[in-house]
């Protein structure tokens, strides 16, 4: 069954024409049932979204002419991941990536040391103790480059306050210790953040 835009014409009843204007209906319905659903669906939830599909961009950005704007997704330039893009205007200047870009939070994690029990992560891949005190977490979507943030905060009592050092950073790991009085200690919990841009 397709869709006939030629249905029903001017000199045509509804009597002749009632089977191809409800396939007409039909294929109307089996079109807008794509991210919605449907309305044969005879529900509370009939022709409202279940999901926005955005259309996927090959090559350069499809460029806009103010004041229209488009939202789309690509693969970055590094990775084989689709990201959110939006576009308002014409130029590349234009242009703002809106995931995996360091608009939110990159990475997050809240975990307890020996031994290493994750209570919550994001994009984490694993987090392991190499020496009391010193840890080396793997991120799952690595950075575009090693220029990021990080924020740790281990829950240790007492008069003094922690050092945190941080020893290497690469796009995909960060091994950093925690320093009590100069020496390295094992925290309670550890809650840490990274801020920057995803490759």
């Amino acid at each position: 069954m397709t869709y006939n835009p030629n249905v029903p014409l001017g000199n045509q009843t509804i009597s002749s024409t009632q089977a191809p204007i409800q396939t007409n209906f039909d294929q109307a319905n089996i079109g807008f049932a794509i991210d919605h659903s449907a309305f044969t669906d005879n529900t509370a939830t009939q022709g409202m979204h279940k999901k926005v599909t955005y259309r996927n961009v090959l090559g350069a950005d499809p460029g806009a002419t103010t004041p229209i704007a488009t939202t789309y997704t690509k693969v970055s330039p590094s990775t084989s991941t689709s990201d959110l893009y939006y576009q308002n205007g014409s130029l590349a200047a234009n242009v703002v990536q809106l995931t995996g870009g360091g608009i939110t939070t990159a990475a997050w994690g809240r975990f307890s040391a020996s031994p290493v029990t994750l209570a919550d992560t994001y994009n984490i891949t694993s987090i392991i103790v190499n020496s009391p005190g010193n840890y080396t977490i793997t991120f799952t979507r690595i950075f575009s480059n090693t220029n990021y943030a990080f924020i740790a905060m281990p829950s240790i009592g007492g008069s003094q306050a922690p050092a945190i050092e941080i020893i290497s950073r690469s796009t995909s790991q960060l091994n950093f210790v925690i320093r009590l009085g100069g020496t390295p200690t094992d925290s309670g919990d550890i809650d840490f953040v990274c801020f920057g841009k995803l490759a």
